[in-house]
């Protein structure tokens, strides 16, 4: 009888590089994620981990290399796409954020976040019909969300419907009174 090598799963230092990502030590989940892809040049998850912690030691250009080959390989993974979109986001690039954001969606529609987070590039653009859109399917999803109550009293005071606009951000007040954005806009409301 042979001992199993678990050195040989990649599998395992997946698993352990999502132990030091839990830990918050990035570098020693890339090292761990990477001996991964060693391993296993098609493992999707392991790109896809890789790239978040590439992404949180704010490495664009590589966690952007990383989700790339990860719905390279597997393209109705949502993950890569939706993380992708974050970044995008995150450097205000909304409309490359928004096609991201579209396509993580149709695999799995279940991210309320992101829902936000894509009706937020729509009032960037403003494109404030389908920003609304999008905050209802994010409110639909977690009815206690203030961040979309809030979003979407946003793009209705963007279109004058003050009224409703109010009862977002009493809403959101009422679900995160620690939001500072939130008293802010019903102050601008109210001048």
């Amino acid at each position: 009888n042979k001992a199993l090598d678990i050195k040989s799963f990649p599998e395992v230092y997946n698993n352990i590089g999502s132990i030091f990502s839990e830990k918050k030590d990035s570098l020693t989940a890339i090292k761990y994620f990477t001996q991964a892809l060693e391993l296993n040049n098609q493992y999707f998850e392991a790109f896809n981990n890789r790239g978040i912690e590439f992404y949180k030691i704010k490495n664009y250009h590589d966690a952007i290399n990383d989700f790339e080959n990860s719905f390279a390989i597997n393209s109705n993974y949502a993950d890569p796409y939706i993380n992708l979109a974050n970044i995008y986001f995150e450097e205000k690039k909304f409309d490359e954020a928004k096609v991201n954001y579209v396509k993580g969606l149709k695999i799995n529609p279940s991210i309320y976040e992101s829902y936000n987070n894509l009706g937020v590039c729509y009032s960037e653009l403003k494109k404030y019909e389908e920003a609304i859109d999008c905050f209802d399917k994010s409110i639909n999803l977690k009815l206690d969300y203030a961040g979309a109550y809030n979003n979407k009293g946003s793009a209705l005071f963007s279109l004058f419907q003050f009224e409703e606009a109010l009862k977002c951000f009493d809403i959101a007040s009422s679900l995160n009174n620690a939001d500072p954005d939130i008293p802010l806009n019903i102050g601008n409301l109210k001048l």
